[in-house]
């Protein structure tokens, strides 16, 4: 069995060279009458993580080193010129972990942004599978670059209630369409809707959502919401909002987030029942002339609602983290990053992203890490 794993993937990735290959390729044979690009972003950090509380051993402390590869990824993207200011665009963009050599998604070859559309005067509209507004505006406001690593703060905002359940609202969708409108006084409207076809057997499910955001001068502000219909089963409806805010000043910038996610429950299933919680983080980041230093405070508060009842209590948690940013070039960083994560006794919040080594870690466990790496893009 592991020979064939091993071997699977080997064709995996001979598959994604030979692909890589054919669209150069098919790039240089079309130069005339469009464009493509390869870009990339190779982001690894060697971790050391300390917990404690485990399931195993509740409440005793476990140290953990490791190695993990943050949003590291391969793209392609072109668009060809259609005449009248209309342009055919496309983009397909495959995740990478550098520190195994494979692919993030062991069942996308193309798991990242992936699609194909139109753009001109009316905006842009694409299809395939895609980042809604709310995944959008995730990424938007956290002041660490490419959104990701240790630091991240999604590890609370993105995640739901005390067994920081993912419902899935900073995933991209499949079968998405996506609409957005052209930049007007500073202002732009954007919309998604994700088919159910991957979803056949849930009556209703499917997703929608929508986001406005003023983007000007100094000034970012957005909301955005989505709700995902039977993504937790039949007669479960999962909805979130988003909302930021951010300045930038002359070697400074200040913002701050807010985050509320709801899962609905029908009169049929769990008696209609549902819960809530609210998220909120605040971010700086301050020029220290060598390279950026970032700080930011997260806090997931405890569940509300009749879903969890009594058991709603003490599932909150609150995390801590600064980064330093030394830039090599304009392309590659050095980084450095602590965080830290005290849950509440019944909340298991974790580090972002997800950390294989601390699955099963005790409710009420508290997390540090310091992290340094090397993120260069291509």
């Amino acid at each position: 069995m592991q020979t064939e794993f091993r071997a699977g993937r080997i064709a995996r990735a001979c598959r994604l060279a030979a692909i890589a290959t054919g669209i150069a390729t098919a790039a240089q044979a079309g130069a005339q009458t469009s464009n493509v690009t390869l870009y990339g972003v190779a982001d690894v950090q060697v971790d050391d993580v300390r917990v404690s509380g485990t399931t195993a051993a509740p409440f005793a402390s476990r140290s953990i080193a490791r190695v993990t590869s943050s949003s590291s990824l391969l793209g392609f993207r072109g668009s060809e010129d259609l005449g009248d200011g209309l342009s055919a665009i496309f983009q397909l963009e495959s995740g990478l972990q550098f520190d195994t050599g494979a692919q993030t998604s062991s069942s996308a070859l193309w798991g990242r942004d992936t699609y194909v559309g139109l753009r001109g005067g009316f905006g842009q509209l694409r299809v395939g599978r895609l980042s809604g507004p709310y995944r959008v505006a995730e990424g938007r406001f956290d002041f660490n670059p490419g959104a990701t690593g240790t630091a991240f703060n999604a590890a609370l905002l993105s995640f739901f209630g005390a067994t920081a359940t993912d419902l899935g609202f900073g995933n991209r969708l499949s079968n998405a369409v996506f609409y957005e409108t052209p930049k007007v006084g500073g202002f732009v409207a954007s919309a998604i809707w994700s088919a159910n076809e991957s979803n056949a057997g849930v009556p209703n499910s499917g997703a929608v959502g929508g986001g406005l955001r003023y983007d000007e001068g100094p000034w970012l502000v957005a909301y955005a919401i989505e709700r995902r219909n039977g993504t937790g089963g039949v007669g479960r409806h999962d909805t979130g909002q988003r909302a930021g805010v951010s300045y930038k000043g002359s070697g400074w910038r200040l913002g701050s987030e807010f985050d509320r996610q709801t899962r609905d429950n029908d009169a049929g299933t769990a008696g209609g029942s549902s819960a809530s919680r609210n998220a909120f983080s605040v971010m700086s980041g301050v020029d220290l002339g060598s390279g950026e230093l970032v700080s930011e405070f997260t806090q997931a508060n405890k569940l509300s609602g009749s879903l969890c009842g009594s058991r709603c209590d003490d599932t909150g948690a609150r995390m801590l983290s600064v980064a330093y940013y030394y830039p090599l070039s304009k392309r590659t960083l050095l980084t450095f990053r602590s965080t830290r994560i005290w849950n509440q006794d019944r909340a298991s919040y974790e580090l972002h992203p997800s950390a294989p080594g601390l699955i099963g870690i005790a409710p009420g466990a508290q997390i540090g890490a310091y992290a340094v790496g090397v993120r260069h893009s291509f």
